[in-house]
C-alpha cells in the first residue's frame, strides 16, 4: 500500500489560485466602488446628508480648448462683492484687480455687492443676467464670471435654469468671447450643504455648457488651517486685503493651467 499523499501549503495553493484571484478581484471591485461613491455624500453636524465635490478629480475638464487670453488681452471679470474687491483695503487691492494686473490683462472689474444668478441683491442691483444686459457692448476676450455664494439661500430649484439663462446672456451679448466660471469660494467652515450645491449645479452648467469651471470648494482653497489668514470674521466674511491677495494667487495659478 502507497503513502497517502498529504498536501502541503505550496498544493492547497496552487489549487485554489483561481478562487483565491477571484477573491481579489471582487474586494478591489467593492474598494473601487467605495472610493467612486464614497466622496458623493458627506453628514453634516446637523445630520443632514449633503452632497460634496470628489477633491480627487480636477478642477477643470482637460478635454475642454485651452483659453487664450495672453497679456494686453482685454478681459471682464464679473461678480459679487468678491469681486468687486470688499473688505479690501483698499477695494482696488481685491482678488480680480490683482488677478488682472498681474495676468498684463485690460481688465474690467464688474462687482456688485449682494447679487448671483438668482439674487438681485439688497437694493434690486440686478441679477447677473439682468446686470450682463446692461454691460458695455464692446466684446472682449474673456469673460470671467465669479459668484454664487449669493444664491445658497434662495430657491435651489430654479437655480440651475438661472445659471443656463446667465450664460446665454453671456453668448448673447459677446457671442465670440471666451468664458470661464469661477465658483463661490467658503465664507464659513465647514461649506454649508446648500453652498455646495450651487457649486455643483455650476459645475454641472459648465460642463453642459463647454466651458471651463474652476471650483474654490473643490480645490480646498480655504482650510481651517488658512481661515483667518483669508477671512475677516469682522467683514461679514469676506476676504481681508491678505486674503484677496492669497485668492488672486490661487485664481491666477487654476486660470494658468487652463490657459494655451
Amino acid at each position: 500500500m502507497g503513502k497517502r499523499r498529504r498536501h502541503t501549503p505550496a498544493s492547497w495553493f496552487d489549487a485554489n489560485v483561481k478562487y483565491i484571484f477571484l477573491a481579489l478581484l471582487a474586494v478591489a471591485a467593492v474598494a473601487l466602488t467605495g472610493i467612486a461613491l464614497g466622496n458623493t455624500r458627506t453628514v453634516a453636524s446637523n445630520g443632514e446628508q449633503r452632497p460634496i465635490p470628489s477633491f480627487g478629480t480636477a478642477n477643470t475638464d482637460p478635454a475642454l480648448p485651452p483659453i487664450n487670453a495672453p497679456a494686453g488681452a482685454s478681459v471682464i471679470i464679473f461678480g459679487d462683492s468678491w469681486t468687486a474687491g470688499y473688505a479690501a483695503t483698499p477695494s482696488s487691492e481685491g482678488y480680480a484687480y490683482l488677478t488682472g494686473a498681474d495676468m498684463g490683462w485690460e481688465t474690467s472689474v464688474r462687482g456688485v455687492s449682494g447679487t448671483g444668478y438668482l439674487n438681485a441683491g439688497p437694493n434690486a442691483e440686478g441679477t447677473y443676467a439682468q446686470r450682463i444686459a446692461e454691460l458695455p457692448d464692446a466684446e472682449p476676450s474673456l469673460f470671467i464670471m465669479q459668484g454664487g455664494i449669493n444664491d445658497a439661500f434662495q430657491d435651489q430649484s430654479t437655480l440651475g435654469e438661472a445659471i443656463d439663462a446667465t450664460l446665454a446672456a453671456v453668448r448673447s451679448k459677446y457671442p465670440t468671447t471666451q468664458i470661464v466660471l469661477l465658483g463661490p469660494a467658503p465664507s464659513a467652515l465647514p461649506v454649508e450643504a446648500n453652498l455646495s450645491s450651487v457649486d455643483n449645479d455650476l459645475r454641472g452648467a459648465a460642463r453642459s455648457a463647454g466651458i471651463h469651471y474652476v471650483s474654490p470648494i473643490a480645490e480646498n482653497w480655504i482650510t481651517a488651517e488658512n481661515y483667518q489668514s483669508v477671512i475677516d470674521e469682522t467683514a461679514a466674511g469676506h476676504p481681508s486685503t491678505a486674503g484677496h491677495r492669497y485668492l488672486a494667487d490661487k485664481t491666477i495659478e487654476a486660470l494658468r493651467n487652463i490657459l494655451g
